[in-house]
């Protein structure tokens, strides 16, 4: 597998979504209150190497929070996110053309019982 850096692809994820006018955080403070907000989490990644070139498919898992408009606000806020990444071609720092689906939604409403929360699996086709 090529050296993986998750780096340039976190940028590019962040930078798609702001272009897209959704509050995403890859660092969310504690007690932050700015709903909604989309966290970029935790990653995943295989090799994917072809015969002539290196690469990995990343899986990033995106936390979608809303404490207004329930269900319908966390699927309002999976719409952007998908406009904003489902494919499309990124471009990342050291890498070629860097292809994106969005693959899946998973909502819940937390314990709070105020709080509504989506997880979103986008997978990242990227190649040296």
């Amino acid at each position: 597998m090529a050296d993986l850096d998750l780096g340039p692809l976190q940028k590019a994820a962040f930078d798609a979504l702001i272009a897209q006018g959704v509050n995403a955080l890859d660092d969310v403070p504690p007690n932050y209150l700015g709903f909604p907000f989309v966290e970029l989490g935790e990653w995943s990644a295989v090799a994917d190497d072809l015969s002539l070139s290196d690469g990995f498919e990343a899986v990033l898992q995106l936390h979608l929070w809303t404490r207004a408009g329930g269900q319908k606000a966390v699927h309002d806020l999976f719409k952007l996110v998908r406009q904003a990444l489902h494919n499309k071609t990124l471009a990342a720092a050291g890498y070629g053309p860097v292809i994106v689906f969005v693959k899946s939604l998973v909502t819940m409403k937390e314990q709070d019982g105020i709080t509504y929360h989506g997880v979103v699996h986008a997978t990242f086709y990227a190649y040296e």
